[in-house]
């Protein structure tokens, strides 16, 4: 039982983290829908190493990183630039016309996924946070065993629910037809906010 409450807890925030709209999401379904499922595997998989690696650490400095104000500070900063910079990237994407690739991404889909991970700063105080208030409360146990087991539960949270959301995101592109201009101007409407 003392396992079990490791796996549910880091599943279900992995899965609750990874479900709204955001740039890899938005990135995995737009490759999933010009390249396929395995390349779309291949993507959330880089994903899922760097954030593993992430909430490991996180799960055992959580109290440290927090103490930082200065580098949560600049790791928001840092984040809002990219988001900006992604968002303008994808404004002028709609300017040159439909495009079915991503440049960088281009048949390099795993090494994709680690390097935007790895520069998704962003997750750095959400799994601090996450793992303060579940230590703090007692839903999680540390040790070894325990720790690798919530990281595992959370890596296969976020499998979950980035597969999910291209399926869902793919269902609504056939539904309602929308063009690669919609979605490059959607995409840059999210990034800006």
């Amino acid at each position: 039982m003392k396992y079990f409450k490791n796996i549910v807890a880091g599943f279900c925030v992995s899965f609750a983290g990874a479900i709204p709209f955001g740039y890899l999401n938005l990135i995995a379904s737009k490759i999933f829908a010009t390249n396929g499922g395995e390349a779309l595997f291949a993507f959330v998989m880089g994903v899922v190493i760097i954030e593993m690696i992430i909430i490991y650490a996180s799960l055992h400095a959580a109290q440290w990183f927090i103490a930082q104000k200065k580098f949560l500070t600049a790791t928001k900063v840092f984040s809002v630039i990219f988001l900006a910079a992604l968002s303008v990237w994808f404004f002028m994407k709609t300017s040159e016309g439909p495009t079915n690739e991503i440049p960088l991404i281009a048949g390099n889909f795993f090494w994709a996924g680690l390097l935007l991970s790895a520069i998704n700063f962003l997750q750095i105080p959400f799994w601090c946070g996450w793992s303060v208030v579940l230590l703090n409360k007692n839903r999680i146990s540390t040790g070894t065993t325990n720790s690798l087991l919530f990281v595992t539960a959370a890596g296969a949270g976020t499998v979950a629910a980035m597969l999910l959301f291209a399926l869902l995101f793919q269902w609504a592109l056939v539904q309602f037809t929308l063009s690669a201009y919609i979605i490059n101007k959607s995409m840059a409407i999210v990034f800006w906010y």
